[in-house]
């Protein structure tokens, strides 16, 4: 008997939140966000005008790495930016 699998993805909803020194500079980071460069993100101020809450699916396949978390990490840290919780 021949018996087939498929392999599903499977999708995780994951949130970040950033803070950072003043709200100009979150701003900045929020429309570098909103501009599209990590693609499939969204994201809006949280809690006050200093913190940025990012939301997007991590995709899992079979020997798949979703790097948009570390991009997003990365464009925090260029705006000076320290990860919170939510």
């Amino acid at each position: 008997m021949l018996q087939i699998y498929l392999l599903t993805p499977i999708f995780m909803e994951t949130q970040q939140a950033y803070t950072f020194d003043s709200d100009q500079i979150a701003n900045r980071f929020l429309n570098d966000v909103r501009s599209g460069t990590v693609a499939g993100v969204t994201a809006k101020l949280f809690r006050d005008s200093k913190t940025v809450r990012l939301s997007f699916s991590l995709i899992h396949e079979e020997g798949g790495f979703d790097s948009r978390a570390a991009e997003l990490d990365d464009m925090a840290r260029h705006y000076e930016g320290v990860e919170v919780s939510l």
